[in-house]
């Protein structure tokens, strides 16, 4: 599934409150590549992913998958917030069962079948009757991702999927979020402020420039990925981290002379 982005700009508001969020953004993404958009808060990388999920639409420019128009959400879309978005008052299974349900194209059979298989794919196949209260953010994460797959989406649509998780649980997760990606092979498209994430994951990498938000670099990984633990501390991928630190505090404003990126020793960050 090809996904194409063309000239895209995004205003929010009208007349003299018009703000410009997005600006002249294109990029492709090929069937079965996981690519990664950076950029700090603010430079629109959460509305430029509501723009692919077809939850808001261009203010200039095309979306399209396989040459077709996105016109609003669709099945062929999975998306999975960083808020986990379960219901608590369903047990994992019926979460993971409720986006199947409401499309309406399963049989009650495909859906019990599928629930099962995903989340065994996911690793809670015998926790299947918990409570989203009764697990960790972990295990509530991996119920969203199970969710969104096995609704069979063509995308995995990510905005900043772990978040809201501590370091240990974070590094867990993003081992298992590749592991996933390469068993099934779906066109991921992952948004991000981590950039130690967006290296680990990611087969391309976008830089957002804020105010307005476009796209100022991009750069290709080639990782040996079968020890992402180990592949953390390698000197290729320190030196490849360093450099796009570097690009993403390089960014100039634009000529409004609005503020752009930070470096993250200035911001507190590490």
């Amino acid at each position: 599934m090809n996904f194409s982005v063309q000239s895209v700009s995004k205003t929010f508001g009208e007349g003299r409150h018009a703000r410009l969020v997005l600006k002249d953004i294109s990029l492709r993404v090929c069937s079965g590549e996981f690519t990664a958009i950076v950029g700090r808060s603010g430079s629109g990388k959460s509305t430029l992913l509501r723009l692919l999920a077809g939850l808001e639409r261009p203010s200039r420019g095309l979306i399209s998958m396989n040459g077709q128009p996105v016109t609003g959400p669709g099945p062929d879309r999975g998306p999975v917030f960083q808020n986990y978005s379960l219901y608590p008052w369903l047990n994992l299974a019926q979460n993971v069962a409720f986006g199947m349900d409401l499309q309406g194209r399963f049989s009650r059979r495909e859906i019990q079948e599928r629930t099962a298989y995903f989340l065994d794919v996911v690793g809670l196949g015998d926790r299947r009757k918990l409570l989203p209260r009764e697990c960790s953010g972990g295990m509530q994460q991996r119920v969203a991702i199970a969710r969104a797959l096995a609704a069979g989406p063509k995308v995995l649509l990510l905005d900043e999927p772990f978040g809201a998780l501590d370091l240990h649980i974070r590094a867990a997760m993003q081992n298992f979020l590749y592991r996933l990606w390469e068993r099934t092979r779906l066109t991921a498209i992952l948004i991000t402020h981590d950039l130690e994430e967006a290296l680990l994951l990611a087969q391309q990498i976008h830089v957002l420039a804020p105010n307005p938000g476009r796209i100022s670099h991009t750069l290709a990984t080639g990782f040996n990925r079968q020890d992402l633990d180990k592949l953390r501390f390698s000197p290729s991928f320190l030196q490849q981290r360093q450099s796009l630190a570097q690009a993403m505090e390089s960014v100039e404003p634009c000529a409004d002379g609005s503020q752009g990126f930070r470096s993250r020793r200035e911001d507190g960050r590490n």
